[in-house]
């Protein structure tokens, strides 16, 4: 009773707000509207009309998207969005523009103030490190002045980069490789042959110490060809990440822990995306090993990147699905189809799912009779291997890889040219910062790695995020005059494979096969040619930066041999990237590892490797002390004993120079602008128009921001309305599962239990109430002026943080994965939880002065569908604590035929309207995201009618659409999430074979055509196209 008069009070203070005032001037601009503050409230006269500033700027946006000469019935994606191009055409700097897209601007833009106005006495301890960090990004008169001298100090600090010293200098017996690299991983946490983090291998696996794939050089993946991508690299670049899989609407959630701990591949923000899950723990000393159940913290919160990397990246983005690291996670292939987030952008999972899920190039070749080796591995294993998933994940690894090569290739082709042009535009364009400054290159390259970034790929989302990826992973185009720099076709890579993207086939690929075929000759060869070309720019630039510092530090030392050391190095270094990794992770000890590292064969000078003595070390550095029987996954067992066999055949000089390469390529956009503008072309990332935004993007530190833009838009009333409409949609949820006919009762009580213990999150994560850890959570942290050691210092403190998390496992996996800054909604099947962030409570998504059916439309709508996806052809699996179960045959095979439905109507639209455009298997590619699409609207218009009857008052029309009603501007405003600009039709259709998420068009189509209620609004006749008489639903 108590709760009805509540929502009866916010019914009338609502009604109120709604009625008209007098009339402001409006301004015409979409991207300028966004920036409009909250509406004035006007005079109280006649119902019918709300004339607030909020309903004026909603009502535009569905005026000038609607193409009112297209009969609704036919096609109600053009009936709502056919002027959509026309009135928001794509901007330059775009890959895509809806909604979303301008949102994400706005949300920039707020984050900008937060970071760039001046300390102020009640900021927190955390805002006012984070604005000193800014700061000193900023000043590029003291990175100039102090040169190269802070990098060259810390070089000698660690035994000198033997190529550029003098032939005696070097003591190659005091500083081996294995000493350098302790040291190097002292400064900043990372080794340079392997990876170290704790986490979870898999989906629903507990958290573990974590034995990877290293962090290779940035663009490294660049000097391979696609048959040799470095599916093993950690690195965050090679696994872009990634999302995710959102839905235009869900977050990648961590873009997955998906890519686990982001860990910093080298760059300012691949620290933090790594780690920043991590929780502030006390230093504690671990004595035994804990077997924790821990759970895997998806520390992917992705940093919401400046608006121009978030766009472009959430194109691949969307093609993304979050999904395990590296998928070394035992075969989760067909899983991660599943467990892709659903970012809820404008698709209510962001659009990839976020992600956007990368899956882990299989080792190719069929596996003989286990060696005597394989025997060790397997005596040693611990974990017992779930046999029945890694026998499926190795069928047909062969022809899959093939598949995708070809895919990437032709992808490639088509959108070679445009990319190339865009690329270079932006190129030329450098902004100045004060004078002109040359541009420092500083750019964030938020790497999400899926090895690294959220290995959990534990929640749906929404919108194929528009986080940060880029269209192609090695599309980067170089400063030179040479107008055929390569740029490789790698974006989408890995990060869709889980998709069965490489099972797709469109009509197109069958009409251009002969072309294609009678063209790969020439294309192998032109590859060899790019690739030799790379290569040779990438010793150059090795080249030109030991140059740099050898003239720095006033030693004469011969050109010709450091031309021999950088052959040398890179030599390696691609070798490094080719070695094979398996995905059979191996559980075992860490004395374990030792023994089976020393059982592999001969121990040399080089391949030598005391595990115990230097995972115990680095975890010391973080305050935590291990003993030797602490138990560990090395996720990829063959890397190791291929990367022994490297090890070994390698002089001590070339990998005590690649050590020392490997820091430095990471700290090389900290330095000085003659040393950043070298790694400019290497760099994964778009270069920023500006160092304010290149800073802004470094600083954005996702917890303190976000902690500060809670404080300042985002109220406990907003929050109390949020959970206020997810209540009245679960609701009916509730409803519809007890009105099914085909369950029966025991399993209606298993889906009935689950939805009642469902928990929602709404805005933020629970501890930025508590002041306290709020204010404790950067204590620790150091930052002064120097930006080279403010660079340092965060890196370093954010990762012994995330090692540290071994001391307390049981914090909440949701609350580590949410960033109240991604525009996104997430749901998370293994803690049976949605969340929805801050910041997708506002304008256009939400606001309060406005009508019930435009917020239950949009942000309910996002809402909806993360709820529904617990309920999807993956999350039904899962019980109401997050349990996978299996259903009883009959009820297993009674949902299948309902989900099958929708697998048939996806399979029968063509991708492309007008054109006889489909992609094979799309319906299953697509299933979950279609069944939350459906499901989710028609729960959130149910819910809308059940506040509409609580309030017994008809909402107020939208100013110049009178002629509506309700229920048509409830789907009109649906419709609306899914408005976009997108270039050109080869895009579209690049983005649709790896994309969990339908196309924008079909996303409108498929869930309204199976509406009833929005047949009735629009008095459809049955048997059109918006109104088939064989509709799908899950529960009918």
């Amino acid at each position: 009773m108590l709760r009805l008069l509540i929502i009866a009070s916010l019914c009338t203070i609502i009604g109120a707000s709604l009625i008209p005032n007098f009339l402001l001037d409006y301004p015409r601009s979409l991207r300028r509207l966004f920036g409009a503050k909250s509406a004035v409230q006007a005079k109280k006269t006649e119902r019918e009309v709300c004339k607030t500033e909020e309903c004026k700027l909603i009502a535009q946006v569905i005026k000038d998207s609607m193409d009112e000469s297209v009969d609704p019935c036919d096609d109600f994606y053009d009936y709502a969005c056919g002027s959509w191009t026309k009135t928001n055409p794509l901007p330059e700097d775009r890959t895509e523009w809806s909604l979303w897209n301008m949102l994400s601007e706005k949300i920039d833009r707020q984050i900008e103030e937060i970071i760039t106005s001046e300390v102020k006495h009640d900021d927190t301890f955390s805002v006012k490190l984070a604005k000193k960090w800014y700061h000193s990004c900023l000043d590029t008169d003291a990175i100039e002045k102090r040169g190269v001298e802070p990098l060259l100090s810390t070089l000698w600090r660690h035994g000198g980069w033997p190529l550029i010293m003098e032939n005696e200098e070097w003591n190659d017996e005091i500083y081996s490789w294995q000493i350098v690299d302790d040291q190097f991983a002292r400064l900043l946490g990372f080794n340079a042959f392997y990876d170290l983090r704790y986490a979870s291998l898999t989906f629903e696996g507990n958290n573990t110490i974590l034995i990877s794939t290293p962090h290779l050089p940035m663009g490294i993946h660049k000097l391979l060809p696609d048959e040799e991508m470095p599916v093993l690299d950690s690195s965050d670049e090679n696994n872009e990440s990634g999302e995710g899989s959102q839905e235009k609407g869900s977050r990648e959630r961590g873009q997955q822990k998906k890519n686990e701990e982001d860990e910093e591949d080298v760059d300012w923000n691949t620290a933090e995306e790594d780690e920043e899950e991590e929780t502030e723990k006390e230093k504690i000393t671990v004595r035994e090993h804990r077997g924790k159940s821990g759970r895997v913290k998806n520390n992917h919160t992705k940093k919401k990147t400046m608006h121009k990397l978030r766009d472009k990246e959430g194109r691949s983005r969307r093609a993304r699905r979050n999904v395990t690291s590296k998928k070394a996670a035992h075969g989760l292939d067909r899983a991660n189809k599943h467990k892709v987030r659903h970012n809820a952008k404008g698709k209510l999972s962001e659009r990839g799912h976020s992600s956007h899920g990368e899956l882990i190039t299989k080792r190719q070749n069929a596996k003989d009779t286990k060696t005597s080796k394989e025997h060790l591995r397997a005596k040693l294993s611990h974990g017992k291997r779930d046999e029945k998933r890694m026998e499926k994940d190795r069928e047909g690894k062969e022809e899959l890889r093939k598949k995708k090569i070809a895919s990437r290739r032709k992808i490639a082709r088509q959108s070679e040219r445009s990319r190339r042009k865009h690329n270079k535009n932006r190129l030329s364009r450098k902004h100045t910062h004060g004078k002109k400054l040359h541009r420092t290159g500083m750019k964030a390259k938020v790497h999400a790695s899926e090895n690294h970034k959220h290995q959990k790929i534990a929640d749906r989302r929404i919108h194929h995020a528009a986080n940060k990826m880029s269209v192609s992973k090695r599309g980067q185009t170089f400063d030179t005059d040479d107008s055929t720099n390569t740029s490789d076709d790698d974006n989408k890579d890995e990060d869709n494979a889980e998709n069965g993207e490489d099972n797709d086939k469109d009509n197109d690929d069958e009409e251009n096969d002969d072309d294609d075929e009678s063209n790969d000759e020439d294309e192998d060869e032109d590859e060899e040619e790019n690739l030799e070309e790379l290569r040779e720019r990438y010793r150059e630039y090795i080249l030109n930066i030991s140059l740099i510092l050898s003239r720095e530090r006033g030693v004469q030392v011969p050109k010709e041999r450091i031309v021999e050391d950088v052959k040398d190095l890179v030599e390696f270094i691609i070798k490094l990237a080719e070695v094979q990794a398996d995905e059979d992770a191996m559980n075992t000890t860490l004395q374990g590892l030792q023994t089976y590292y020393e059982a592999l064969g001969p121990v040399t000078r080089t391949n030598r490797i005391n595990w115990v003595r230097k995972v115990q070390k680095i975890f010391s550095e973080a305050g935590v002390e291990l003993d030797n029987d602490v138990e560990i996954t090395v996720m990829f067992p063959k890397y190791i004993e291929e990367l022994r066999t490297l090890l070994a055949e390698t002089p001590e000089r070339t990998l005590v120079n690649y050590v020392h390469w490997s820091f430095i390529n990471k700290i090389v956009i900290a330095g000085p602008s003659e040393l950043s503008n070298l790694s400019e072309p290497w760099n994964e990332r778009w270069p920023f128009d500006s160092r304010e935004e290149a800073c802004l993007t470094a600083v954005q530190l996702t917890k303190v921001a976000g902690y500060e833009y809670v404080r300042r838009y985002f109220s406990e009333d907003i929050a109390r309305t949020g959970r206020d409409m997810i209540d009245d949609i679960q609701k009916e949820v509730e409803h519809q599962i007890k009105l099914s006919t085909w369950m029966d009762k025991d399993t209606r009580h298993f889906v009935l239990d689950k939805l009642v213990h469902m928990k929602n999150w709404i805005g933020y994560p629970d501890w930025y109430r508590n002041a306290t850890l709020a204010k404790r959570f950067f204590q620790g942290l150091t930052i002064g002026t120097s930006f080279y050691e403010n660079f340092l210092s965060y890196i370093r403190y954010i990762r012994w943080k995330s090692l540290r998390m071994i001391l307390d496992d049981e914090s909440n996996r949701v609350e580590e994965m949410m960033d109240p800054l991604e525009l996104n909604a997430f749901f998370m099947p293994t803690e049976n939880s949605i969340a929805i962030t801050a910041v997708d409570f506002q304008s256009p998504f939400f606001a309060h002065n406005r009508p019930w059916y435009v917020n239950f439309g949009i942000i309910g709508y996002i809402m909806a569908h993360e709820v529904n996806h617990g309920f999807d052809d993956f999350g039904h699996l899962y019980d109401k604590d997050g349990n996978q179960m299996e259903w009883l045959s009959a009820m297993a095979q009674a949902y299948d035929k309902r989900a099958k439905c929708f697998v048939d109507q996806y399979n029968g639209y063509s991708i492309i309207k007008g054109e006889n455009y489909t992609i094979e298997n799309y319906g299953n590619q697509t299933s979950g995201e279609n069944i939350a699409d459906t499901m989710g609207l028609q729960t959130v218009f149910r819910a809308y009618k059940r506040r509409e009857r609580v309030c017994k008052k008809e909402d107020p029309a939208l100013p110049g659409l009178e002629r509506f009603s309700n229920d048509q501007l409830f789907f009109l405003s649906s419709a609306n999430l899914w408005c976009e600009s997108i270039p050109d039709k080869d895009t579209l259709k690049s983005i649709a074979k790896y994309d969990v998420h339908s196309t924008a068009r079909l996303r409108v189509i498929g869930s309204m055509s199976n509406s009833e209620d929005f047949a009735k609004a629009f008095k459809c006749p049955v048997g059109s196209p918006m109104n088939p008489e064989d509709k799908c639903n899950i529960w009918e």
